[in-house]
Parts: structure tokens; C-alpha cells; sequence
């Protein structure tokens, strides 16, 4: 498994793909509602302007014909940002088709996933460009770090360039890595999961733990993390590599979680509990396994009680931000009805290596008799 440039975050490495590909300061940037803030901090970070598309209707990725609605009206769209959500495939072929009728550069959102694939052809692979990250939660963890992948020469010369340019982070920055990767470690499970959360925002608000947002006082729009000037920490590099030599074993029990989650959900007979939509001709290798309910607060709320780890997010159409926050990102509320539908309604569960088939009943077991 090899990635062309490793950078502080995957944010920083779309921001490189972005500049290499041409946006300029002042033009538009088309993603999906339903999204990491992350995502349009780095549209922000060369200058250029987030426009979001909605998700498709029950789904967790853009809706290819909302895109072309967008195109057929702003013709300042510079580039096409797909993210597949929680490991499942946007609509490839549809979105590749658009970006070559349009002469604008797809960009690939890998950072829920490297082996999930859409019609017999990796993700990752269909675009002018894809970038990953490796905090945690995702399929290859190093505690912090993103990378770049491309096969584009031009592209490739640009970041080959830009990136002798970045400094190394200090050795502060990778000594507070190591302890949290450390702290990780020895203290992740999943019964554990709302106090490690919880502790990880207190000292990230503190400034002892790298936290996975930019600080209060930089502003989307007005200046960049000085993140945006930095590689990878040496420390998560090392990290890196020893995640990428189990990576198939890893690979293999994520597979296996998912499809267990998969047939335990299908086999419910409530209402009150949906799967979301998937396009067909796909193989996926989810991140976290997401179901949508009528009561995700209630759920939320007794999931801590009980020490389950259930996650909430995307819990706004530009997760983590607040309502009152969304404008910081040029989003208007109401701008993405599905997307906010969702965030009602979706949670997502564990499948990594600490989860066991004795655990996804657990959790399938709890979700269900939790429900009205």
C-alpha cells in the first residue's frame, strides 16, 4: 500500500490536490452536505469557495443528479470533491461521467475507506485524485496524518515541489502524539468509548491532546492552521507503518463486523430501525456501520448509560459545527434537506478489531430493544 505524499491531515492533502489541480482564490468547490468540517477547511485554505450538493434521499453520499442540477447552473465550479461515507461508494460512474462532460477534475474522498469498490474498480481510482487520513476511527490508524494518491503527472510535479516545501512538526507536537497514541492503546474499548471521547475534547480544549479541529480563533475563510505548512508527524509515520503490515488481517475482520451487522439488521422486524441506501454493483469495507432510528437522542443518551459505544456523528450537515456555526462555512440552513433529515436520525457502530461477533450482538441486541 503506497501514498504519494503524507501530510499533518487529509485536509491538508486536498488543499495540496486542489492548488495542484488550479483552483484559484474566489472560485467554487462542489461537495456534499453530510460532511466533515474538515472538508471545507481546506477549500477554504486555497481560497476558493464550498458549494454544498445534497445527499441522495436515505443514502450518505451525493446525489449525482443534484450535482448536475448545480453544474447546468454555476459555472464556477473548478472541481468535484465525492466523499464515500462510512466505506460506502458514491455512484462512480455517474459522477465520472459528469466531471468529463464538465472538463472539471473529479477528486475522491477516501478517508472512510482504501478497499471498497464500485463496479469491479477500487475507490480511489476513478478520480483526477483521492485523499485519505488516518486519525482515529478510520481504517488505517496512525493517531494523525493524511495522504495523497495520484497518477497524474502534472499533479504529481506540483506536489513533488510544494512538498519540500512543508516543515517537519516539532518535537513537541510528536512527543503529545506519541503519549496519545499510547493512551489509545492501552485504554481503547469499546465499553470505554464515552470516557476516552469525552477526555479527548477536555484535553484537546486544554491543548494537551491534538485535537481534530482547527482552534476557535482561526476563522473558515480568514487563515489557514498553520497545519496547512506542515508533513507528517515522524511519530505517526512510524504508526503508519506498522497499521499498513496488519492492514489485511485488519481488513479481513472489518469485512466480517460489517456483513455480521448487515445480516443481524436485515433480519429486524421493526420499523423504527432502517439501513441506508447503498448503490449496487458494490463492495464495501465500512469504517463504522450506519443504521438510521426514530429516537437517536434517546438512544445516544442511553447508549452512554450503559457504556455502548454508538457514535452520533455526522450530527450536523457540517459535523461537528453547531446550527449558529454553519454560516462560518457558507452553509445555509435548508440548503440540503436530506442531509439534515439525516443527522436526525443516523448513528453508526464499531467495527474494528476490538469488536467481536459476541459484541455486534450486543449492540444489534440493545439497538433493538431500545426502540419504541
Amino acid at each position: 500500500m503506497k501514498f504519494n505524499y503524507l501530510y499533518m491531515r487529509g485536509r491538508v492533502g486536498l488543499s495540496k490536490i486542489l492548488s495542484g489541480l488550479g483552483v484559484c482564490p474566489g472560485d467554487h468547490v462542489a461537495l456534499q452536505a453530510f460532511t466533515c468540517s474538515a472538508v471545507p477547511e481546506a477549500v477554504y485554505a486555497v481560497g476558493a469557495i464550498p458549494v454544498y450538493i445534497d445527499i441522495e434521499e436515505n443514502g450518505v453520499n451525493m446525489c449525482p443528479v443534484k450535482l448536475q442540477n448545480c453544474l447546468k447552473e454555476n459555472h464556477r465550479i473548478k472541481a468535484i470533491i465525492v466523499q464515500h461515507t462510512f466505506g460506502i461508494p458514491a455512484a462512480m460512474d455517474k459522477f465520472f461521467l459528469t466531471c468529463q462532460k464538465y472538463n472539471i477534475p473529479l477528486i475522491e474522498d477516501c478517508c472512510h475507506t482504501l478497499d471498497s469498490s464500485f463496479d469491479g474498480k477500487i475507490v480511489g481510482s476513478w478520480a483526477s485524485a483521492a485523499f485519505y487520513s488516518f486519525e482515529w476511527g478510520k481504517p488505517i490508524v496512525a493517531g494523525m496524518g493524511g495522504a495523497v494518491k495520484t497518477k497524474d503527472t502534472d499533479l504529481l510535479a506540483y506536489l513533488k515541489n510544494d512538498f519540500e516545501l512543508l516543515s517537519e512538526p516539532s518535537l513537541i507536537q510528536n512527543l503529545k502524539n506519541l503519549i496519545q497514541l499510547l493512551f489509545f492503546k492501552l485504554f481503547y474499548r469499546p465499553r470505554f468509548y464515552w470516557f476516552l471521547k469525552d477526555a479527548f475534547h477536555s484535553l484537546s480544549r486544554l491543548g494537551l491532546a491534538t485535537g481534530n479541529y482547527p482552534d476557535e480563533d482561526i476563522g473558515f475563510g480568514q487563515k489557514a492552521s498553520k497545519e496547512f505548512t506542515m508533513k507528517m508527524p515522524i511519530i505517526n509515520r512510524y504508526q503508519l507503518s506498522l497499521s499498513v503490515k496488519n492492514y489485511t488481517q485488519d481488513l479481513h475482520h472489518r469485512k466480517k463486523i460489517g456483513d455480521l451487522y448487515l445480516k443481524e439488521f436485515r433480519s429486524n422486524n421493526k420499523d423504527m430501525v432502517m439501513l441506508v441506501k447503498t448503490p449496487v454493483n458494490t463492495d464495501i469495507c465500512y469504517s463504522r456501520f450506519p443504521i438510521l432510528v426514530s429516537n437517536k437522542k434517546l438512544l445516544l443518551e442511553r447508549a452512554r448509560h450503559h457504556h455502548i459505544e454508538i457514535a452520533s456523528f455526522f450530527d450536523s450537515p457540517i459535523h461537528p459545527l453547531e446550527t449558529a456555526d454553519l454560516e462560518m462555512v457558507g452553509y445555509e440552513i435548508g440548503a440540503c434537506p436530506n442531509a439534515e433529515a439525516l443527522c436526525q436520525q443516523l448513528i453508526s457502530l464499531p467495527i474494528n478489531k476490538n469488536i467481536t461477533s459476541a459484541y455486534v450482538k450486543h449492540v444489534f441486541s440493545f439497538v433493538t430493544s431500545s426502540l419504541p
